[in-house]
């Protein structure tokens, strides 16, 4: 095996990881819009995993696509919110008292 081969199978698995990573922020802007337009949560956790790890990233790719870069935090901020919804309103309300969202 020659270094030629050894830089040809890097590089193809450079490009490989790379439009790997590219399907992942777009299937994340997908499903984050489909839960604001919708309010269906699908695969949250490949959702809140894509936002923590390629937060910037994802701002531009939505920019770039013409969304507002906004739209990525609430993103976020709704994958939060319908993952804990259940467990919140369970909650005793005695202790929710002081919780902002208890005044909506």
């Amino acid at each position: 095996m020659t270094i030629d081969t050894l830089f040809q199978i890097f590089g193809q698995t450079l490009i490989l990881i790379a439009v790997g990573l590219f399907i992942l922020l777009i299937l994340a802007l997908i499903l984050g819009r489909i839960l604001l337009k919708k309010d269906i949560l699908i695969f949250p956790r490949l959702i809140i995993f894509a936002l923590d790890v390629f937060y910037s990233p994802l701002k531009k790719l939505a920019k770039s696509l013409g969304f507002d870069e906004s739209m990525v935090d609430h993103i976020g901020v709704e994958v939060r919110n319908k993952i804990n919804e259940k467990r919140f309103s369970k909650t005793d309300p005695k202790k929710k008292d002081n919780c902002i969202s208890t005044l909506s």
